[in-house]
């Protein structure tokens, strides 16, 4: 007699493979696509990097340059004591006289404001006003064919001057050279004339120099400064004229820059 067989009730069928249809396996074409697709590289990353900070630089460079304009302020003094006119005419209803008139002074203190661009190992450029407080005239020598017709007088004449000027500069580290134009405006007072009327008017002129940075902030120059005008006028008996005369001498400023 037979034993019965017992079938173990937690047993599972063992899973059977799902078979794949051939036109779902990869192609080999297929696989080297996929491996072959481009990816970003370390170069790719270098070379962006790179420009984004050639563009911070530019900006840098940029902003640095608009900075570069700067000002300045100083102290001057100039050593001039002579205004030399070389050409002196005065006239009355029956002669004219010709020759020349030196007017000695006293050197003058003054002040300056400039707007300037002027950095290492570059052309530059400067521009500014000053101003040269009054100075007297002490004496005035004045030959007219040898000779001074009595009512042209002086009695201490004084003058102050303000004036434009422009320099092109050329700097290396702390040492610049600069030459430039300048324009008078003065303020002349004749003093006690002996009558009539006297007026002087300003002209161009010339000045060129050196200075020298101390600190970034601080500064020096020396310069031949030479600055011109004209002076005219009449008393009861002369007309005269005094064509361009010039003042030339040595002036130094202590600068600040900021």
């Amino acid at each position: 007699m037979k034993k019965p067989v017992r079938k173990s009730m937690n047993k599972k069928p063992s899973p059977q493979p799902t078979p794949v249809a051939e036109s779902e396996l990869p192609l080999e074409d297929d696989v080297h696509e996929v491996s072959a697709e481009p990816t970003t590289s370390i170069d790719e990353v270098a070379e962006k990097l790179h420009k984004n900070q050639d563009k911070e630089r530019q900006q840098r460079i940029s902003q640095a340059n608009r900075r570069k304009v700067r000002f300045a302020a100083y102290l001057l003094y100039n050593f001039g004591q002579e205004l030399k006119f070389n050409s002196v005419s005065a006239a009355d209803s029956s002669f004219k006289f010709n020759g020349s008139a030196t007017f000695a002074a006293a050197p003058a203190p003054g002040l300056g404001l400039e707007v300037l661009r002027n950095e290492a190992n570059e052309w530059g450029y400067a521009a500014g006003i000053t101003y040269e407080m009054s100075r007297k005239f002490t004496t005035v020598d004045i030959n007219l064919d040898g000779a001074l017709p009595n009512n042209i007088q002086f009695d201490d004449p004084t003058l102050s001057i303000i004036a434009l000027y422009a320099n092109g500069t050329y700097r290396w580290k702390e040492i610049y050279l600069l030459a430039g134009v300048n324009h008078t405006f003065p303020q002349f007072k004749k003093g006690a004339a002996t009558d009539g009327t006297l007026s002087m008017k300003g002209s161009f002129g010339l000045q060129g120099g050196a200075g020298f940075y101390f600190t970034p902030q601080i500064g020096g120059e020396i310069l031949l400064r030479m600055v011109g005008f004209s002076l005219e006028g009449e008393t009861s008996d002369y007309t005269y004229n005094y064509e361009i005369g010039y003042m030339t001498a040595m002036q130094i400023n202590a600068r600040l820059h900021f």
